[in-house]
């Protein structure tokens, strides 16, 4: 993102749009991490889901990645899934590893993104051959539909530095 954005020679803000019905939860973790590493993302990005569009399964993990997300559309959850010949192969053993893995992987990615703690057990409660369509309340609850609070409430710190407690 910063990359594109320097090369663009764009300096204003930095809008991501979703609107996808999901695909690969692997690349989908990677997106997330390459937004959260932005500093352009962090400065002036926006992950959005504009009303009309819609951001399911792994989608939602793009999503979670933003520090500042805004939803007007609709957001779908589900357990994720795997895909590919070496899954087919695999036992009920190897594959409740490969579940456990990727349970942690995505616990340890939304503790760190600030989001609610509920999220990943919530993802995983719904099976991956259907979507829960989130409330406004739950989006909120999760965090998805608000700025990252540790970036809301270091903001807030510097307002208060420049202008005083008043």
């Amino acid at each position: 993102f910063d990359a594109y954005a320097k090369r663009a020679h764009w300096a204003g803000l930095l809008l991501v749009r979703l609107n996808s019905g999901g695909g690969s939860v692997v690349a989908s973790i990677m997106i997330a991490k390459a937004i959260r590493s932005s500093t352009r993302m962090r400065d002036t990005g926006i992950i959005s889901v504009s009303e009309g569009d819609h951001c399911n399964s792994a989608c939602v993990i793009v999503l979670a990645g933003g520090y500042r997300r805004t939803v007007g559309g609709s957001v779908g959850i589900h357990r994720p899934y795997f895909v590919g010949d070496e899954y087919l192969q695999m036992g009920y053993k190897d594959l409740q590893q490969a579940y456990d893995g990727l349970y942690e992987v995505l616990s340890a990615l939304f503790k760190q993104w600030n989001l609610s703690r509920p999220l990943v057990d919530d993802l995983f409660a719904v099976p991956s051959t259907g979507v829960r369509i989130l409330t406004d309340e739950e989006l909120s609850a999760y965090g998805l539909n608000k700025d990252d609070w540790v970036l809301t409430e270091e903001y807030n710190a510097n307002v208060r530095a420049a202008c005083g407690e008043e």
